[in-house]
Formats: structure tokens, sequence, C-alpha cells
């Protein structure tokens, strides 16, 4: 079982028990604070969650990961391509290294040719590697044509896939999205067991069935 720990208030949600939990931060130092952490991959003067498997605790930076800007999703970031490199590398071993030697001799029938054409000496490097053939081939994930729902479903289960990242820290959720749009997106992803964690400066008009709160009024008071 997996609790997550809100570390300033000692609250514990059981993660059967939610599908976006959602802090809310009134007081607007505290909540600059909260974004510094999340922008700083978790660590900070301040530590606000812990994560609980069968009572060890998890390495946040591990098993999770920040969505810092809704309007602009990358998929294809540097991290997430060279995940993508890897994750083809350790599948697709043999079949690759076979095309790679294959590259390779066409490669150097290609130089001998212009080198007999021009009179010169060339060579190809014999160090070709599975990355060198993916970029070659501008190996990118396709995302365009998406509504912004629909890339931030991909978004968060492509990451999940890659690197294993089964929590999402965002923020402001309830604004960039209608409740309906959100309703849908943790259908979605729940079946990857994957969890939102949601930041908001106003407790919002509209929530979800399993949605869990935290509220830090503008007193610094803490409830939930």
């Amino acid at each position: 079982m997996m609790k997550a720990r809100y570390l300033l208030s000692d609250s514990s949600f059981d993660f059967e028990t939610f599908d976006l939990l959602t802090l809310v931060v009134e007081n607007r130092t505290s909540l600059l604070n909260y974004l510094r952490y999340l922008h700083n991959d978790f660590r900070g003067s301040e530590h606000y969650w812990t994560i609980i498997k069968d009572g060890d605790s998890l390495p946040l930076d591990e098993i999770a990961d920040f969505i810092p800007d809704l309007f602009s999703l990358d998929i294809n970031s540097k991290k997430n391509i060279n995940a993508l490199y890897k994750l083809l590398r350790k599948t697709y071993y043999e079949s690759l290294k076979c095309d790679i030697e294959q590259l390779k001799e066409r490669a150097s029938s290609i130089i001998n040719e212009i080198s007999m054409d021009f009179d010169l000496e060339l060579v190809v490097s014999n160090d070709i590697k599975a990355d060198d053939l993916f970029k070659i081939m501008d190996l990118r994930f396709e995302d365009s044509e998406l509504s912004e729902r629909e890339l931030f479903i991909k978004y968060c289960q492509t990451i999940n896939e890659l690197r294993g990242v089964s929590i999402f820290f965002t923020a402001f959720l309830h604004t960039f999205f209608s409740s309906k749009d959100l309703d849908i997106i943790t259908n979605e992803i729940k079946y990857r067991r994957i969890k939102l964690f949601n930041l908001e400066s106003a407790y919002p008009k509209e929530t979800l069935e399993k949605e869990k709160f935290i509220v830090v009024d503008s007193d610094l008071c803490i409830v939930g």
C-alpha cells in the first residue's frame, strides 16, 4: 500500500482513495516557496511531501516529475528522448546491432566510390552507435493535432512508460481544464496507477469525486 504524506501537517492519504490530490495555498509567500520546491526537483530548505510504500519512504525525484507549463508540454524533451533511446537499445539490441552493421557497410561502399571518383582518401568511423541511427532518422514522438487534454494524457502515459514516473506534480489544473476534462484525464491515466498532485491558489468551484484537498489559508492555518 502506498501513502502520500504532507509533512507540514502530517496529513496522510492512501493512494487508493484519490485520483487527484490538490494543495490549495492561499498565502502568497508560501505559494511561491512551494513552486520553487517543485522547480528545484523537490529540493529546498523545506520539504513538503514523502511517499510511503510498505513502510518505506521512496525517493521522490525517482518516482515523480513536475510539469511546469501546461501550455507547453514537451514530450520530445532531451530527457525523454534519451529515455526512449535507452528503452529501444535495451528492447531491440540484436536487431539494431544488425541494422548498424549494414549501415556501416553501405556507408563504407559510398565513401569508397567518392574516394575513387575524386582521388581522395576518405574513411568512415567504425564507432557508429544506435543513438547515431536514431538521430539521423530524427526519431521522436508524434504530438501534433492533439487537444490540450489529449496531449496531457499522452504526456503522462509516455513519461510513465519511458521513465517509470507514477506521480505528476502540476499547478492550476482547475484553471486550465474543466471538471469534465479532469474527469476524463484521471480516468485515462489511473489504469497505469498514475496520480496527480495539483497546486491551486484558491479552492476550486468544481471538484472531482475522487479528489482530496489540503488547504493552507492566508494565515498559514492548515486544513486537511
